[in-house]
């Protein structure tokens, strides 16, 4: 055997042992909201999962699967979004859990059932086919009768896939109790947290347990790698090259199924979540609310915290929105006590009501980050900087300001800017080779115009075998390109390219490649003000960029340009079309073009996309008048409030 085969069989089969093997592992637990089994099978899933959070340090979240007539359509949804959002790398592992009813339909597939006999059910078959695409490894847990009645694949990203099923085909399995799969489970993972356990071995140690009175059976759907998916504790992972906790302090993250009000929000939530909104992210929401208000149980600003060198307009909107996340988090507690008291199924006027307190609660946790993570990005504090406050805590207020930095997750901003400001890595970002990006021939590209490709604004290619498409844009490189907060790019010469990750069928905006940092300078540095006379260029440009520039760059001449691309989404046209009128006279003033596009705003634009989304554009597009005078902070605030808070809103009633 050649010494490359030796290395890559060690690590295969020794290596994964000796650190952790998933750089995340996400579970989710699912069961029928109702059912014929009882409070067992609640109290046995809320031990299992205190087993996963507490000994393991998995993520978790649990489906309640609904029996009001959506439960194909929800459960399909969960399962899609979780694969997607959670299985984003080759190194991470999900894990599906469900207890319940199982049986075989009239063609022989597997059919999970709320009841044993009638009621609501949905076709596993169908449900477990999603799972394929996952990129990292999957295992199904499944207790249920027949739990070994699975379909057959492949996955399509490689991998590895395995089942631990409570019985074979035909084969009943036992009530929640003493006895059950689940019992005995929960058990062996408790017993085998601290050195870990394979799969294949967790499923031997259930069919040795004497407790258990069906044969668990264990199953690998790929059968392509020497070892199996391996369970042990994951390591607390924090941020590279920044933010080490303070000396003698230790941030306790509290798992979320030791949080009995939280859960029970979460649990009321569910019951009619808004559509396109999953487990996930309401368990997310929720568990990020409670943090924050433990986190500020002490006081708002605790003594000699560095929160009390924040600018006095901050604490008071910090302490303003403190208010308001209670007042909702307690509001929204004795609605969930009132409905596990009284049982009863959630009507149409309550639904509004848990939207309304879902989405109130996402945009008081946004807006808390925003407040306590804009003065630190902008270095608008006095004295101590949050690294010299995190790293040698002067105080138990540092190690409190640690602590709510931690909750709010400003953390990660933190950790990149500094990055960013080092030039070195970070656990929020990985930087891609260029020359890893595969671009298609020619004779295969799409879109853009010209007959040359390299001219094409975009190019379609790969990035380790996931297609991407390359936005291409023209940049020239400043002298100075450090790395303060706020950055552009200037439109010359110098080639780079944002590429936008792009699943099959549809682009995926939420995680884009980005490429071109090199590019980047300073957001108070030298600006170029050479002479761009190209009309379909400056319809982008604040009217003092048109032509010769009168003035030097400011960020309000971002903002501006991003007033006119969300314009174009709005009404769903270029700009050149949105102003033509102005366009077709003898001279085109850029006054005259700015001045149309605000008034389409103010006059028929609320009409068309509604009030929300207009008042967001024309912030965009007077963000420079209305910001005059402000501060550096102030106007960073003002465009938190008026446009990012606003498109937010407006995006929820989409």
């Amino acid at each position: 055997m050649a010494d490359d085969d030796l290395v890559k069989a060690f690590k295969s089969n020794i290596g994964a042992t000796l650190n952790d093997p998933y750089s995340e592992v996400h579970v989710l637990l699912t069961s029928w909201a109702e059912n014929d089994l009882g409070r067992g099978v609640e109290q046995e899933i809320l031990d299992l999962r205190a087993v996963f959070e507490k000994e393991y340090n998995y993520n978790c979240a649990s489906f309640p699967i609904p029996v009001d007539g959506s439960q194909q359509r929800r459960l399909n949804a969960e399962l899609s979004s979780f694969v997607e959002n959670q299985s984003r790398s080759s190194d991470s592992l999900i894990i599906i859990y469900y207890a319940g009813h199982c049986s075989a339909n009239a063609q022989g597939q597997a059919e999970w059932a709320a009841f044993e006999k009638g009621g609501p059910t949905l076709s596993w078959h169908v449900a477990q086919q999603l799972l394929f695409s996952a990129r990292g490894d999957v295992l199904l847990i499944l207790d249920c009768c027949h739990a070994s009645l699975i379909t057959r694949g492949s996955k399509t990203d490689g991998g590895r896939f395995e089942l631990i099923a409570a019985s074979a085909i035909g084969a009943l399995t036992p009530l929640p109790g003493r006895k059950s799969f689940t019992t005995a489970l929960t058990r062996v993972l408790r017993e085998h947290a601290a050195e870990g356990i394979s799969s294949e071995s967790l499923a031997s140690k259930l069919r040795e347990d004497p407790k258990v009175t069906e044969t668990p059976v264990f199953h690998d759907f790929v059968r392509q790698s020497q070892t199996r998916i391996r369970l042990r504790r994951r390591q607390d992972q924090s941020p590279a090259g920044f933010m080490s906790k303070p000396r003698g302090y230790l941030l306790i993250k509290a798992p979320f199924s030791d949080d009995v009000t939280g859960m029970q929000i979460a649990q009321w939530l569910k019951t009619a979540p808004p559509d396109n909104i999953t487990t996930v992210t309401i368990e997310a929401v929720v568990s990020y609310g409670r943090r924050v208000q433990s986190a500020f149980r002490d006081g708002v600003f605790p003594a000699g915290s560095l929160f009390e060198q924040f600018p006095p307009a901050t604490r008071a909107q910090i302490a303003r929105y403190m208010r308001s996340l209670n007042t909702v988090m307690a509001t929204t507690a004795e609605h969930a006590r009132d409905a596990h008291t009284s049982h009863i199924q959630t009507a149409g006027d309550e639904r509004e009501t848990i939207e309304n307190s879902l989405f109130e609660m996402e945009d008081l946790a946004s807006a808390i980050r925003a407040a306590v993570e804009t003065p630190l990005l902008l270095d608008s504090v006095n004295g101590r900087s949050p690294v010299s406050a995190i790293e040698q805590p002067a105080t138990r207020g540092d190690d409190t300001f640690y602590e709510v930095v931690a909750a709010t997750d400003v953390d990660a901003a933190l950790a990149l800017r500094q990055a960013v400001l080092d030039d070195g890595p970070c656990r929020y970002s990985c930087e891609i080779s260029r020359d890893k990006i595969v671009f298609d021939s020619p004779s295969t590209h799409r879109g853009g115009s010209g007959n040359n490709p390299n001219q094409r604004r975009f190019k379609f290619g790969t990035i380790d075998g996931r297609p991407v498409i390359m936005d291409k844009y023209k940049y020239r490189e400043a002298p100075d390109h450090s790395g303060e907060p706020w950055s552009r790019r200037e439109t010359s010469e110098s080639d780079a390219a944002p590429a936008r990750e792009s699943p099959v069928g549809r682009f995926d905006l939420g995680r884009p490649y980005l490429f071109g940092f090199e590019y980047a300078r300073a957001g108070d540095g030298t600006t170029y003000l050479d002479e761009d006379h190209s009309l379909v260029n400056n319809l982008y440009r604040h009217p003092d960029r048109w032509g010769r520039p009168t003035a030097r760059f400011e960020k309000s001449h971002d903002v501006y340009a991003l007033g006119v691309v969300l314009l174009e989404i709005a009404l769903w046209k270029d700009v050149g079309a949105v102003v033509k009128e102005i366009l077709k006279g003898p001279r085109v003033v850029a006054a005259d073009v700015t001045e149309a596009m605000v008034q389409r705003c103010r006059k028929t634009l609320p009409h068309q996309v509604g009030d929300v989304f207009a008042q967001s554009v024309l912030a965009c597009l007077e963000f420079g008048a209305r910001t005059k005078g402000l501060g550096e902070y102030d106007a960073q605030v003002y465009f938190q409030e008026n446009v990012v808070r606003l498109i937010k809103k407006a995006v929820r009633r989409v």
